[in-house]
């Protein structure tokens, strides 16, 4: 079987500023072979959603409200693998550098998530706070 992930490029933002989250994820569809893209007949369970740099971790987000997460990922249709991220008002990131981000979603009851998005995007220094030591 393939790699069925896609990289995404999320816009560049400023170091310290708010993140607008992501206003649509899915509907998700994989394609099996050479036969059509499909949503996945067992329903969307939990999505989560890593930002690293350099290898820490920086930033995490999750649909399950019991998990530990530093912003909500909500899923409007468990069916159709549809989700939303709403912006977060608090500096985001507090580093300059390259983000490298995955988002793993996790069906029914089973506990291996599918990765299915990736990607990166650049935090950019502002020009007027100092950087931190």
């Amino acid at each position: 079987m393939s790699d069925p992930a896609v990289e995404i490029t999320l816009p560049d933002i400023r170091r310290g500023d708010k993140w607008g989250g992501i206003q649509a994820i899915g509907p998700v569809t994989v394609a099996i072979g050479d036969g059509p893209a499909l949503t996945p007949d067992i329903p969307l369970r939990r999505i989560r959603m890593q930002f690293r740099m350099d290898g820490h971790l920086l930033r995490t987000g999750d649909s399950d409200v019991t998990e530990d997460r530093d912003f909500p990922i909500v899923i409007d249709d468990d069916d159709n693998w549809e989700a939303h991220i709403p912006g977060v008002d608090f500096p985001f990131i507090k580093k300059a550098g390259t983000v490298d981000w995955d988002m793993e979603f996790y069906q029914g009851t089973e506990q291996a998530p599918l990765t299915f998005y990736y990607g990166s995007f650049s935090v950019t220094q502002d020009h007027t706070r100092p950087v931190p030591p």
